[in-house]
């Protein structure tokens, strides 16, 4: 961050929250966060949550995820086209509102990559200004107001594939928070944060947030809880681990695939484990992959090694263009495999001292894990579904679970209290399994500045899904996950976006499979004939060399030489 952290500012902010904290404790209480009725992409569908920002209002859809700064589209972002899908979130001009104000000098960057400020994409380079305005929250009934909120407004942003082809972001995102209560900048300008602007201002018993992100596609709600958590989307297990500077970092230990009912759509009925490591796997320390718990990204970020691993088991191809594995839709797998109880498990070291020596596991089921690309990373009109791993780590060098594994996982933190206000140390934060679709009724409860634990739902997380799947009541009796298709280069234009749909590339390439051994058969067929008349031939030659040699003895020629008549 271009931001100087003084002693004395985090003096202040330790009077003040000293001063808040106990009104806080007296009468507040949890706020639930209004989420948008549309979901964005291009590579979800994503949900987010509706906020106002400025004076007046201007209304803009945010994704929850990132650290200390939002990221807000600017204006200027659709200046250039006609047709802009970043206008579809709500674009900010900080010139029509009378209440920003800007960070001098060091509030502006330009022409470089900021990725680490904009979360919503993980390759993001660009103009954008460092700014403070009024941000306006709700509940959809009340509202609550931050003066002096964070702001990386975005002017002008691309994101660029592995092959060049760039594009503009479409929907900025939401920070969660900061391990600090505030932020003081060289300018004496004192930026709030989310969780910490209500904490300290009493509207919240603790400067904490819990999500759980849902899924669109899927009619799972998301839930967003400043000063608590919703019960309803915490159920067992449930894991309790340090996080530092912000990030939520965790030790995974494996991943596997399982049925939870009925049979497995894949060649192996048990639960199918050690999909994490094998000996291309460079990226393990002591058994272990450290990842970190990220909302503001889209994809399961992990080796490359790992991304294959499951690719031999899945009917998925590995596109180079979008660095991203795409569904074999034709596959005879994939629809058993979307719809049954089939799931993805992520197993967890727990390393704190309560949980030592055990694991914690949070399932998806692979209905969450067939996600659409649309345009501008598809250029048909149709979406097209791809599996979300990414075989590459953030441009911090980190590997990370992103609102994929969230759809299917809640995340929890308390960032600080009046004894805690510095970004070096640890702070605790939560990881729950998270329900399906039968999401229980929504039930807030108070996270306190000392809050160790969390409460459970009671309900399983296999009732939250039953009724939306289709368990496999024999075995499929399939040797392999999917059909032989050609490369999958081959079947994308030379600007890496795909031409057509899975579907479309696998009969094709099916087709082109019969082709091929029709061809193999005509070849074969026709030297057989050929070697038949062959055969045919030197058979008939043979009978009439036969025939000459006797009509040559009987004319007393015989191979060559001449039989003479005795002399009379």
């Amino acid at each position: 961050m271009a931001a100087s952290k003084t002693s004395r500012s985090r003096a202040i902010s330790l009077i003040l929250a000293s001063l808040f904290i106990p009104l806080a404790l007296a009468g507040s209480n949890a706020i639930s966060l209004q989420w948008s009725n549309r979901s964005y992409g291009p590579d979800g569908p994503w949900q987010a949550i509706s906020i106002d920002i400025g004076t007046p209002t201007q209304a803009i859809d945010l994704l929850p995820g990132g650290t200390w700064t939002a990221d807000i589209l600017s204006t200027s972002i659709c200046s250039n086209s006609s047709s802009c899908s970043s206008s579809k979130a709500g674009l900010f001009d900080r010139h029509a509102s009378t209440s920003y104000t800007e960070i001098n000098d060091t509030g502006v960057i330009s022409n470089t990559t900021f990725a680490n400020r904009a979360g919503a994409l993980p390759i993001l380079s660009g103009d954008a200004h460092i700014g403070l305005d009024t941000l306006t929250i709700s509940n959809g009934i009340d509202s609550n107001t931050i003066e002096n909120f964070e702001l990386l407004v975005i002017e002008i942003a691309v994101q660029t594939l592995s092959n060049g082809t760039a594009y503009a972001p479409q929907v900025g995102t939401l920070a969660l928070g900061a391990p600090d209560i505030n932020q003081t900048f060289s300018s004496n300008l004192t930026g709030q944060f989310l969780s910490s602007g209500l904490y300290s201002q009493a509207r919240i018993p603790s400067n904490s947030f819990g999500l759980h992100i849902g899924s669109a596609s899927m009619g799972i709600p998301g839930s967003l809880v400043l000063g608590g958590y919703d019960q309803s989307r915490v159920l067992t297990p449930v894991t309790t681990q340090q996080g530092y500077n912000g990030t939520f970092s965790m030790s995974l230990a494996d991943i596997s695939i399982g049925t939870i009912d009925g049979y497995s759509p894949l060649n192996f009925n048990a639960t199918k484990s050690g999909l994490l490591f094998n000996n291309a796997t460079s990226a393990a320390s002591n058994g272990l992959l450290e990842v970190n718990v990220d909302p503001s990204v889209p994809y399961l970020y992990l080796p490359t090694s790992t991304c294959d691993i499951l690719a031999s088991f899945l009917p998925i191809i590995y596109n180079e263009n979008l660095n991203l594995y795409l569904w074999n839709t034709a596959s005879p797998l994939y629809k058993p495999i979307i719809s049954s109880p089939t799931y993805l498990a992520f197993t967890f070291s727990n390393s704190d001292s309560d949980n030592q020596n055990t694991q914690t596991s949070i399932k998806i089921p692979f209905s969450l894990l067939s996600l659409s690309l649309k345009s501008p990373l598809s250029n048909t009109s149709d979406s097209i579904p791809y599996f979300p791993c990414q075989p590459s780590s953030l441009p911090s060098g980190s590997w990370a679970l992103g609102r994929a594994f969230l759809q299917a996982a809640f995340l929890g933190t308390i960032w600080t209290d009046s004894s805690n206000i510095s970004s070096s140390q640890s702070t605790a934060f939560f990881l729950a399994q998270a329900p399906g679709p039968d999401v229980p009724d929504e039930k807030l409860v108070n996270l306190q500045p000392d809050s160790t634990s969390l409460n459970t739902a009671t309900t399983t997380w296999k009732d939250t899904w039953s009724s939306y799947w289709t368990p496999l009541n024999t075995p499929l009796n399939l040797s392999s996950p999917q059909s032989p298709t050609p490369s999958s280069s081959s079947s994308f234009s030379s600007t890496g976006l795909p031409t057509a749909q899975m579907i479309g590339i696998s009969v094709g390439s099916a087709t082109a499979f019969l082709l091929l051994l029709t061809v193999i058969f005509w070849i074969c067929k026709r030297k057989a004939n050929i070697a038949r008349e062959n055969k045919k031939k030197e058979k008939e030659e043979a009978i009439s060399r036969e025939m000459e040699k006797k009509e040559r003895e009987r004319q007393g020629i015989d191979l060559g030489w001449i039989k003479l008549e005795d002399d009379p």
